[in-house]
């Protein structure tokens, strides 16, 4: 189990800001939450310790001493559901999508392992370099649950 202690700031609050429908404003703050209390018990330290920048793709990183352990780590959402990846010393990605009528299957495994490379890499689905992204040097492990969501990890390979 994991206690949520500290309230949001910085780079969390700036994440939450844009949704204005508080359902969802309160679903991200508590991810943001989790992903804090997550990472500090991984990494022994206080929640308070842990803090957050973005790289030039927009993915978040951890930011500061605790950068320099080499901790990585990526979220996805999707409708209720929450995964996160955390790796040490090599770029993890991960995406998950929920299994709705007249959205194939088939087609959710390809996009969710193409959503988790490019995420792992640091590149969004906007960006010019996507075309260029390729897999070769990471590992893209594909996942379902039972819950009727698919997803993948990836990581990159060392």
């Amino acid at each position: 189990m994991i206690r949520l202690k500290s309230p949001l700031k910085g780079v969390d609050l700036w994440c939450v800001r844009p949704f204005r429908a508080p359902s969802v404003r309160a679903r991200r703050i508590l991810e943001r939450r989790l992903l804090r209390a997550l990472l500090a018990r991984t990494l022994r330290c206080s929640e308070s310790r842990i803090r957050f920048r973005k790289e030039w793709g927009g993915k978040p990183v951890l930011a500061g001493s605790l950068s320099e352990g080499g901790l990585q780590f990526n979220l996805s959402h999707s409708g209720d559901m929450l995964v996160v990846a955390v790796a040490r010393g090599r770029a993890v990605g991960v995406d998950v999508e929920k299994i709705k009528k007249g959205r194939g299957r088939r087609l959710l495994e390809k996009w969710t392992r193409r959503e988790a490379l490019l995420k792992g890499i640091g590149v969004g689905l906007r960006s010019p370099w996507r075309q260029q992204a390729t897999d070769h040097g990471w590992r893209i492990l594909p996942f379902h649950s039972a819950a009727g969501f698919v997803g993948a990890v990836a990581a990159e390979i060392r």
